[in-house]
């Protein structure tokens, strides 16, 4: 049931963690009993154990991910008649330290960091590995800029959730996240947005560059080649796929398709193409 979910998107990032005390703690300590002779004592008995062997008391958080997972086995014990509806089962307990809020850069760490990146990102002989530091340095600002969480907030993001947001007369770009702690705005009132987008005569009109000029410092524009549309590689990868492993072939299940995938771009990596810019105009505003 909970691979299911996973697959269907359903919270895959809370059902892995059910899935991760399942078998790390409920399955090695209940296995070798029955659902019927579940009682207080037993549960008791678990906990003492499941203490012992993480090494410490858990704080709250935790001891929530433990009980909801052990409930969905019962719940699922349930829908299956293994127990009747009517059995009283006794429930982990919840109760816990609540956990501490993790230590945060300084101003001074903030500004070390931003300072060392430039020359770092310069550094290195190989154009690719310089370009994927430009990424992270741009990654890095857009998590201090805003305070968005690293990992799901930060991958799940689209361009639909950023827009622009008017407070006490100062206009914002507002970007909408959402992880496992919930969806909220997150406001980036400082540092460079950098835009990466084509030629477009919308993105390089005079209107445009008008409203650039008004923000210095704000923006960073860095525009594909003219002549290289080809280099929207994202459709370059899905047009190839569609022409040559996915092309007329038949799947009976998700499983089946997600292994033809991953088998035809590891034989597309046996002979990888890399993509230099040889021309390219990078615009600061």
């Amino acid at each position: 049931m909970l691979e299911r979910e996973i697959e269907q998107g359903l919270r895959p990032m809370t059902n892995k963690d059910y899935q991760r005390v399942i078998r790390r703690y409920l399955i090695p300590f209940f296995g070798k009993y029955n659902l019927t002779s579940l009682d207080s004592n037993l549960v008791r008995e678990f906990e003492i154990w499941r203490n012992q062997k993480i090494g410490h008391m858990p704080i709250a958080s935790t001891l929530m991910t433990h009980s909801a997972a052990y409930n969905r086995v019962i719940e699922l014990a349930m829908d299956k008649g293994w127990i009747s509806q009517q059995f009283n089962v006794p429930r982990l307990s919840r109760r816990g330290a609540k956990s501490k809020a993790r230590p945060g850069f300084t101003a001074e760490e903030v500004q070390q960091l931003l300072a060392f990146m430039p020359a770092w990102c310069e550094s290195g002989h190989r154009h690719t590995g310089r370009q994927i530091k430009l990424l992270l340095r741009d990654y890095v600002e857009l998590l201090l800029t805003t305070g968005m969480r690293c990992g799901k907030e930060s991958m799940n993001m689209l361009w639909q959730h950023i827009e622009w947001h008017t407070d006490k007369g100062q206009r914002y770009l507002r970007i909408w996240v959402s992880g496992k702690t919930g969806g909220r705005w997150h406001y980036p009132k400082d540092g460079i947005i950098r835009v990466v987008l084509d030629n477009h005569s919308a993105h390089i009109s005079k209107e445009t560059m008008a409203y650039l000029g008004t923000r210095p410092g704000r923006f960073v524009y860095i525009h594909t080649p003219k002549h290289g549309s080809w280099l929207n590689l994202i459709e370059c990868a899905f047009s190839k796929m569609a022409r040559t492993f996915l092309r007329h072939i038949r799947v009976d299940s998700i499983e089946q398709l997600k292994e033809r995938i991953s088998k035809g771009i590891a034989e597309i990596n046996e002979s990888p193409v890399i993509l230099r810019w040889n021309k390219f105009d990078l615009g600061v505003y």
